[in-house]
């Protein structure tokens, strides 16, 4: 089984244009919001393997953050242990389209407990850009952006293991992202603990240290997710334009 977990929050423009793609390669979409952003609740309800889980409106707010995306994501975790479920699992965005054969590409690996795969990704500005790339799947419509690592949050890709997995609640959502990746590399956490050290959140030398590290995996060289919209605007909240 192949589930993808997400945040949509004030992000039911992305969201719809994503989901008529994603809905094809996931066996279940769980789509966490809050009670209300009702427009997200009502989209969800039109797929029959899209559920969405619903949260006060203050599950943002802990700790005085504008934006607490580990917060409601590990409401969403906590909702997997109940259920114990125990296959492959997507950590996403709701900005971000699978390719075609994802599904094809995931199921053709072998469940290693101790891997995270990632994925390479381009950037789609506009919706009449993607359906132009959609009928012609002419890579040139869409950018790339240097100096990305493949394995934050927009695609994070592993066997999930009940009880074991957390998001930091005290930083907002690009670090807690990245601070989620020790779960899976002593090597890794070894760097965050020795950077956090000298620096207030390490920004220099994360690609490389992703890079070398043999846990962290690119699952397909030539395949590539789709972003949506701008990138890193919105990390505190909602700030860019709608996706039309």
């Amino acid at each position: 089984m192949i589930t993808a977990l997400l945040v949509s929050v004030n992000y039911s423009d992305y969201l719809e244009a994503a989901l008529p793609c994603n809905a094809l390669q996931f066996d279940e979409i769980i789509v966490l919001t809050i009670e209300s952003d009702k427009a997200c609740q009502d989209l969800c309800s039109k797929y029959s393997n899209v559920k969405c889980l619903v949260f006060p409106d203050k599950i943002l707010k802990k700790n005085r953050k504008q934006f607490n995306k580990g917060a409601i994501l590990n409401a969403g975790l906590r909702y997997l242990n109940r259920i114990k479920y125990s296959d492959w699992l997507v950590l996403t965005d709701s900005d971000i389209i699978f390719p075609e054969n994802f599904k094809e590409l995931l199921l053709g690996k072998k469940k290693d407990k101790n891997l995270l795969y990632g994925m390479n990704r381009r950037y789609c500005s506009e919706l009449h850009i993607l359906h132009q790339y959609l009928n012609t799947k002419d890579v040139e419509l869409l950018t790339t952006e240097e100096g990305i690592p493949l394995f934050i949050g927009f695609c994070q890709i592993f066997v999930y293991q009940a009880n074991k997995f957390n998001f930091v609640e005290d930083c907002d959502a690009e670090n807690s992202d990245i601070i989620f990746l020790t779960h899976f590399s002593k090597q890794f956490k070894r760097f965050m603990d020795s950077k956090m050290k000298v620096d207030k959140f390490p920004k220099s030398g994360i690609s490389n240290s992703l890079a070398k590290d043999p846990v962290f995996n690119n699952l397909s060289g030539k395949d590539f997710v789709i972003h949506l919209g701008e990138s890193l605007k919105n990390w505190k909240c909602r700030k860019t334009k709608l996706f039309t």
